[in-house]
């Protein structure tokens, strides 16, 4: 009997951005493809994001939407990547103007509430955001856009909660910087679909902050 024919190896696919814009109409069309693709991927979720919708939604041609990226995964990268910069920017300026403070419960009740309010503000005016957190989470190949995000922003939680609470072990301010990257990052999505469904966000957003005040005072 012949023998078996080993199994080809699956094909890897690139979620990689091929090139960026460089000129002014280049950056234009860029600009167009991402913000109607978050709009597309919110209106259709990921099972109805395809790069064919995204060219009669945009009116481009297949070429002009490859010409940057190789597939729709490549695009909902590019969007992962960029609502988490976004938010990142936030979360990082806040710990920077709150460094060195000793914070109490009230303090730090004020401070998580702040910072919660202002990526609500962002993570909103993101086009489909509540879209790519999900498409982060429920495709494999891009759940390391919204690892690394939890990852830095959990290093330099570490940092300001040290500089509050001196006396705590070590292995308690990671873990609880890495539970308040993760429970803040649901929370975000939960008070954008409050948002968008119309109803009182700021309620959850208080009581939010309050848990995640009370997890970091454990430390004290």
């Amino acid at each position: 009997m012949a023998a078996r024919k080993p199994a080809a190896s699956a094909q890897i696919v690139s979620i990689e951005r091929k090139t960026a814009p460089i000129q002014d109409r280049s950056r234009a069309t860029f600009t167009l493809i991402i913000r109607e693709a978050g709009e597309l991927l919110d209106e259709r979720g990921i099972d109805g994001f395809n790069v064919n919708a995204l060219v009669q939604r945009t009116g481009l041609t297949p070429p002009a939407i490859y010409r940057y990226f190789p597939n729709k995964y490549a695009i909902l990268k590019e969007l992962g990547e960029r609502l988490m910069a976004a938010q990142d920017e936030i979360a990082l300026a806040h710990m920077q103007r709150w460094q060195g403070a000793k914070f109490t419960e009230t303090a730090l009740i004020e401070e998580t509430q702040g910072l919660m309010r202002e990526i609500v503000r962002v993570t909103a005016e993101f086009p489909g955001s509540v879209a790519v957190l999900r498409a982060m989470r429920a495709v494999p190949m891009l759940r390391e856009v919204r690892l690394a995000s939890a990852e830095m922003v959990a290093s330099h939680r570490i940092d300001v909660l040290r500089a509050a609470f001196p006396h705590a072990a070590p292995e308690r301010l990671g873990t609880i910087s890495w539970l308040l990257a993760e429970i803040g990052n649901s929370v975000i999505e939960l008070l954008v679909e409050s948002r968008k469904d119309g109803r009182a966000s700021e309620p959850l957003l208080r009581e939010c902050a309050i848990m995640l005040a009370r997890l970091q005072t454990s430390l004290a």
